[in-house]
């Protein structure tokens, strides 16, 4: 019961290291979208 009741610092760590990559990552393959399509934009004027 009271196992339960605690979650344990390790398990809040992988869920923020977890939430963290998938941030990154989000943030790295839409700053790689807006810069190809800059550059397809640029390259077309």
């Amino acid at each position: 019961m009271t196992k339960n009741k605690f979650i344990t610092f390790e398990e809040v760590y992988e869920k923020k290291q977890r939430s963290k990559k998938i941030f990154i990552g989000t943030y790295i393959t839409i700053s790689l979208v807006l810069i190809s399509l800059m550059t397809y934009f640029m390259g077309k004027s």
